[in-house]
Protein backbone atom coordinates (compact mmCIF):
# COMPACT_ATOMS: atom_id res chain seq x y z
CA UNK A 1 0.00 0.00 0.00
CA UNK A 2 1.34 3.45 -0.94
CA UNK A 3 2.24 5.94 1.74
CA UNK A 4 2.56 9.72 1.74
CA UNK A 5 5.21 11.20 3.98
CA UNK A 6 4.92 14.65 5.50
CA UNK A 7 8.12 16.67 5.02
CA UNK A 8 8.37 17.66 8.67
CA UNK A 9 8.92 14.88 11.22
CA UNK A 10 7.52 15.06 14.72
CA UNK A 11 11.05 14.81 16.06
CA UNK A 12 14.32 12.91 16.21
CA UNK A 13 15.66 11.46 19.43
CA UNK A 14 19.00 9.84 20.31
CA UNK A 15 18.29 6.87 22.58
CA UNK A 16 20.15 3.85 23.86
CA UNK A 17 19.77 0.51 21.99
CA UNK A 18 17.30 -1.10 24.42
CA UNK A 19 15.03 1.96 24.47
CA UNK A 20 15.11 2.15 20.68
CA UNK A 21 14.21 -1.50 20.35
CA UNK A 22 11.23 -1.01 22.66
CA UNK A 23 9.83 1.83 20.53
CA UNK A 24 10.51 0.00 17.29
CA UNK A 25 8.61 -3.08 18.50
CA UNK A 26 5.67 -0.94 19.68
CA UNK A 27 5.27 0.90 16.37
CA UNK A 28 3.13 -1.87 14.87
CA UNK A 29 0.39 -1.36 17.43
CA UNK A 30 0.45 2.44 17.33
CA UNK A 31 -2.39 3.68 15.15
CA UNK A 32 -4.58 6.74 14.94
CA UNK A 33 -8.08 6.79 13.43
CA UNK A 34 -7.02 8.72 10.34
CA UNK A 35 -3.23 9.00 10.57
CA UNK A 36 -0.50 6.42 11.01
CA UNK A 37 2.70 7.25 12.85
CA UNK A 38 5.77 5.74 11.23
CA UNK A 39 8.95 5.04 13.18
CA UNK A 40 12.26 5.09 11.35
CA UNK A 41 15.08 3.38 13.21
CA UNK A 42 18.66 3.73 12.14
CA UNK A 43 22.06 2.88 13.51
CA UNK A 44 25.11 4.89 12.67
CA UNK A 45 28.79 4.51 13.44
CA UNK A 46 30.33 7.68 14.74
CA UNK A 47 33.77 8.62 15.91
CA UNK A 48 34.08 10.95 18.87
CA UNK A 49 37.31 11.82 20.66
CA UNK A 50 39.04 9.01 18.81
CA UNK A 51 36.58 6.39 20.05
CA UNK A 52 34.49 4.48 17.57
CA UNK A 53 30.94 4.06 18.84
CA UNK A 54 27.41 3.33 17.69
CA UNK A 55 24.40 5.70 17.87
CA UNK A 56 20.87 4.42 17.76
CA UNK A 57 18.58 7.08 16.33
CA UNK A 58 14.77 6.95 16.39
CA UNK A 59 12.73 9.22 14.11
CA UNK A 60 8.93 9.74 14.24
CA UNK A 61 7.38 10.54 10.87
CA UNK A 62 3.66 11.15 10.20
CA UNK A 63 2.20 9.18 7.29
CA UNK A 64 -1.27 9.00 5.80
CA UNK A 65 -2.34 5.92 3.89
CA UNK A 66 -3.95 6.40 0.51
CA UNK A 67 -7.25 5.00 1.77
CA UNK A 68 -7.08 7.40 4.71
CA UNK A 69 -6.97 10.37 2.33
CA UNK A 70 -10.12 9.12 0.61
CA UNK A 71 -11.89 8.62 3.91
CA UNK A 72 -10.88 12.05 5.11
CA UNK A 73 -12.25 13.66 1.94
CA UNK A 74 -15.53 11.78 2.34
CA UNK A 75 -15.85 12.79 5.99
CA UNK A 76 -15.12 16.44 5.16
CA UNK A 77 -17.76 16.47 2.42
CA UNK A 78 -20.33 14.85 4.71
CA UNK A 79 -19.59 17.38 7.45
CA UNK A 80 -20.08 20.30 5.07
CA UNK A 81 -23.35 18.83 3.77
CA UNK A 82 -24.66 18.20 7.30
CA UNK A 83 -23.80 21.72 8.38
CA UNK A 84 -25.57 23.19 5.36
CA UNK A 85 -28.72 21.16 6.02
CA UNK A 86 -28.74 21.93 9.74
CA UNK A 87 -28.22 25.67 9.24
CA UNK A 88 -30.67 25.97 6.38
CA UNK A 89 -28.22 27.90 4.22
CA UNK A 90 -26.64 31.32 4.76
CA UNK A 91 -27.95 33.34 7.68
CA UNK A 92 -30.28 36.20 6.77
CA UNK A 93 -29.78 39.42 8.71
CA UNK A 94 -33.01 41.17 9.67
CA UNK A 95 -32.55 44.92 9.07
CA UNK A 96 -35.63 45.70 11.17
CA UNK A 97 -38.85 47.48 10.18
CA UNK A 98 -38.84 50.60 8.03
CA UNK A 99 -41.51 52.24 10.19
CA UNK A 100 -41.44 53.32 13.82
CA UNK A 101 -44.26 53.42 16.35
CA UNK A 102 -42.14 54.65 19.25
CA UNK A 103 -44.60 57.44 19.96
CA UNK A 104 -47.67 58.36 21.95
CA UNK A 105 -50.90 57.27 20.25
CA UNK A 106 -54.55 57.98 21.02
CA UNK A 107 -57.92 57.07 19.51
CA UNK A 108 -61.56 56.19 20.18
CA UNK A 109 -63.06 52.88 19.03
CA UNK A 110 -65.95 52.80 16.56
CA UNK A 111 -68.57 52.11 19.26
CA UNK A 112 -67.58 55.27 21.14
CA UNK A 113 -67.19 53.27 24.36
CA UNK A 114 -63.41 53.28 24.83
CA UNK A 115 -60.77 55.94 24.30
CA UNK A 116 -57.23 54.46 24.28
CA UNK A 117 -53.91 56.13 25.09
CA UNK A 118 -50.74 54.11 24.56
CA UNK A 119 -47.04 54.91 24.27
CA UNK A 120 -44.55 52.37 22.91
CA UNK A 121 -40.86 51.69 23.23
CA UNK A 122 -39.60 49.90 20.10
CA UNK A 123 -36.63 47.55 19.62
CA UNK A 124 -36.74 46.51 15.94
CA UNK A 125 -39.95 44.43 15.73
CA UNK A 126 -40.57 44.23 19.49
CA UNK A 127 -42.81 46.67 21.33
CA UNK A 128 -43.12 47.29 25.07
CA UNK A 129 -45.23 49.80 26.94
CA UNK A 130 -43.25 52.78 28.23
CA UNK A 131 -42.51 52.08 31.89
CA UNK A 132 -42.81 54.12 33.95
CA UNK A 133 -45.23 55.93 31.72
CA UNK A 134 -44.70 59.66 32.28
CA UNK A 135 -47.03 61.42 32.03
CA UNK A 136 -49.35 58.61 33.09
CA UNK A 137 -52.14 59.96 30.89
CA UNK A 138 -50.26 58.55 27.87
CA UNK A 139 -50.89 54.98 29.07
CA UNK A 140 -54.55 54.52 30.00
CA UNK A 141 -58.07 53.83 28.72
CA UNK A 142 -61.08 56.12 29.24
CA UNK A 143 -64.73 55.05 29.34
CA UNK A 144 -66.68 57.42 27.08
CA UNK A 145 -70.13 56.00 27.86
CA UNK A 146 -71.94 53.59 30.14
CA UNK A 147 -70.89 50.59 28.06
CA UNK A 148 -67.26 51.60 28.41
CA UNK A 149 -67.63 51.93 32.17
CA UNK A 150 -68.91 48.35 32.33
CA UNK A 151 -66.24 46.99 29.97
CA UNK A 152 -63.47 48.57 32.06
CA UNK A 153 -64.96 47.27 35.31
CA UNK A 154 -65.32 50.76 36.80
CA UNK A 155 -67.92 51.73 39.41
CA UNK A 156 -67.31 55.42 40.06
CA UNK A 157 -65.58 58.44 38.55
CA UNK A 158 -63.03 59.13 37.26
CA UNK A 159 -63.93 56.75 34.48
CA UNK A 160 -60.37 56.00 33.44
CA UNK A 161 -58.03 53.13 34.24
CA UNK A 162 -54.24 53.08 33.91
CA UNK A 163 -52.34 50.49 31.91
CA UNK A 164 -50.09 48.19 33.94
CA UNK A 165 -48.26 46.52 31.03
CA UNK A 166 -48.22 46.10 27.29
CA UNK A 167 -46.27 44.34 24.55
CA UNK A 168 -46.53 43.73 20.84
CA UNK A 169 -44.93 42.99 17.50
CA UNK A 170 -44.48 45.26 14.51
CA UNK A 171 -44.37 43.05 11.39
CA UNK A 172 -44.37 46.22 9.25
CA UNK A 173 -46.89 47.10 8.14
CA UNK A 174 -48.76 44.59 10.30
CA UNK A 175 -48.96 45.20 14.03
CA UNK A 176 -50.40 43.33 17.01
CA UNK A 177 -50.29 44.26 20.69
CA UNK A 178 -51.94 43.61 24.00
CA UNK A 179 -52.34 45.94 26.96
CA UNK A 180 -53.48 45.07 30.47
CA UNK A 181 -55.04 47.52 32.88
CA UNK A 182 -54.18 47.80 36.56
CA UNK A 183 -57.46 46.05 37.38
CA UNK A 184 -56.64 43.06 35.16
CA UNK A 185 -58.52 43.78 31.93
CA UNK A 186 -56.54 42.72 28.83
CA UNK A 187 -57.26 44.24 25.42
CA UNK A 188 -55.85 43.10 22.08
CA UNK A 189 -55.27 45.21 18.97
CA UNK A 190 -54.57 43.84 15.48
CA UNK A 191 -54.02 46.06 12.47
CA UNK A 192 -51.59 47.85 10.17
CA UNK A 193 -49.35 50.90 10.38
CA UNK A 194 -49.15 53.69 7.80
CA UNK A 195 -46.62 56.52 7.86
CA UNK A 196 -46.75 59.75 5.90
CA UNK A 197 -44.11 62.25 6.91
CA UNK A 198 -44.53 62.85 10.64
CA UNK A 199 -48.04 61.37 10.65
CA UNK A 200 -48.23 57.78 11.86
CA UNK A 201 -51.53 55.93 12.08
CA UNK A 202 -52.57 52.47 13.27
CA UNK A 203 -55.81 51.09 11.87
CA UNK A 204 -57.29 47.82 13.12
CA UNK A 205 -59.62 46.15 15.59
CA UNK A 206 -59.71 46.22 19.39
CA UNK A 207 -61.19 43.45 21.52
CA UNK A 208 -61.39 42.84 25.27
CA UNK A 209 -62.89 40.52 27.88
CA UNK A 210 -66.40 41.92 27.40
CA UNK A 211 -65.66 44.30 24.54
CA UNK A 212 -66.54 42.80 21.13
CA UNK A 213 -64.09 43.46 18.30
CA UNK A 214 -64.53 46.98 17.02
CA UNK A 215 -62.58 49.25 14.72
CA UNK A 216 -59.95 51.46 16.34
CA UNK A 217 -57.80 54.12 14.71
CA UNK A 218 -54.82 55.31 16.74
CA UNK A 219 -53.02 58.46 15.63
CA UNK A 220 -49.59 59.64 16.67
CA UNK A 221 -49.89 62.55 19.05
CA UNK A 222 -47.63 65.62 19.14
Amino acid sequence: MDEYFFPNPFGIFDVDPDFAAFFFASAASLRLSMTDIGLVYERRLIKSSGVLGRVHRLSLVATIKRHSLSVRKAVSAAAILAASIACGGPAIIDPGPTQSVEYYFAGTDATGALHVHVRWVQSKHNLTLLSPCVPQDQCDIYAFNGTGVTELGLTQPPFVVNLASGSGTLADPGITFTVTTVNGKTFTFTGTVATSGTQVQMTGTLSGPTHPASQLVLDRQP
